[in-house]
């Protein structure tokens, strides 16, 4: 495990454990959210068939990372309309059209 880090945070490619990265950067940082709103990148969310062990507790099944927000009290919403999904993406637009500006700043 990495140490959390100030400033920005790169990684060359999404993956469970840059968002755990992440996760626990926000969580040394700022405290554990009580929700996450995410789309629908397997990272998050799984579209396997539940196991017979997992339909008998009546449970849907987790990704990694959705187990390990679940063990931290986190819950992880899914973005499943167009507006959801286009509200992130605009939220990520701005990120990354700030990014550009302050990385010529700096």
């Amino acid at each position: 495990m990495r140490p959390a880090t100030s400033g920005p945070h790169f990684e060359e490619a999404e993956t469970t454990w840059g968002y755990l990265d992440l996760m626990r950067e926000v969580i040394s940082t700022h405290g554990v959210p009580l929700s996450l709103y995410a789309d629908r990148h397997s990272i998050f969310h799984t579209t396997r068939e539940p196991t017979i062990i997992e339909q008998l507790k009546d449970v849907a099944p987790l990704t990694q990372f959705g187990r390990a927000m679940e063990e931290l009290g986190i819950t992880v919403f899914k973005a499943w309309t167009p507006q959801a999904k286009g509200r992130i993406e605009r939220q990520w637009g701005v990120f990354q059209d700030r990014l550009v500006a302050e990385l010529r700043i700096a």
